[in-house]
């Protein structure tokens, strides 16, 4: 999703099954998506970089 050039908000927003344009207006539910979004993503990257070394679920 990253590289669809989605922002974290609009991920959260996804993976929470919101609508962005709603996210966008409430401050507090943006927070949360963009937070959610941030970590799942750190998780994924944690796990690409351990996959390519050969070790599996790493990032959770």
């Amino acid at each position: 999703m990253r590289k669809e050039g989605k922002t974290n908000v609009e991920i959260g927003a996804e993976f929470l099954y919101l609508d962005p344009q709603k996210v966008t207006k409430d401050p507090d539910l943006k927070n949360k998506c963009n937070v959610g979004a941030y970590r799942l993503i750190k998780k994924a990257e944690a796990n690409i970089k351990a996959v390519e070394k050969g070790m599996f679920g790493v990032g959770h």
